[in-house]
């Protein structure tokens, strides 16, 4: 997979292994970006999966995800509910099987979210915030992290707010 403005992507025959040859202007977080998304899609699609843009939690009788476009709190709201006890199974993209019983299988458990959620939501921040502003949040308790695959049991579309007082991503 070749991305212009970050590099190319190799993927392995069983879409296990995936090697990064960054661009001479390419940096860590576009690079990042760029296999969590198109790359990361291309290598789960060719095992089966039906790839989602979103997050998801497991609890005990199944999963929610939550589906949206860029910017609507997807994150923000995974993190909330992964705080008041449930567990993360995956932020930014999701691996569906969808057989006759469809399950999610944990991906991605880091969290990059807007500054103002992340730290109303998790008080101190854990990094510098990375080049589109956004926190990086990788320290989860492994209790409030799901590792294992769980039947989804709702899936939410969200929608943007038309406006959000003062650009305040929470209140």
């Amino acid at each position: 997979v070749v991305v212009d403005d970050t590099g190319t992507y190799d993927l392995g025959p069983d879409g296990h292994d995936i090697a990064w040859y960054p661009s001479a202007d390419s940096t860590p977080d576009f690079g990042r970006a760029h296999l969590l998304g198109r790359v990361l899609a291309t290598s789960l699609h060719f095992r089966g999966a039906l790839v989602l843009h979103g997050s998801a939690v497991a609890y005990d009788d199944g999963a929610a995800i939550f589906l949206a476009p860029k910017h609507t709190g997807k994150s923000t709201l995974a993190l909330a509910l992964t705080l008041a006890g449930a567990r993360l199974i995956s932020d930014d993209s999701l691996a569906v099987d969808p057989g006759a019983a469809p399950t999610v299988a944990p991906g991605i458990q880091s969290m990059r979210l807007v500054r103002d959620a992340a730290a109303r939501l998790v008080g101190s921040l854990p990094s510098a915030p990375q080049s589109d502003g956004k926190v990086l949040l990788t320290d989860l308790p492994e209790e409030r992290l799901e590792t294992g695959r769980v039947p989804v049991r709702a899936i939410y579309l969200l929608t943007a707010a038309e406006s959000i007082a003062e650009n305040r991503a929470a209140d």
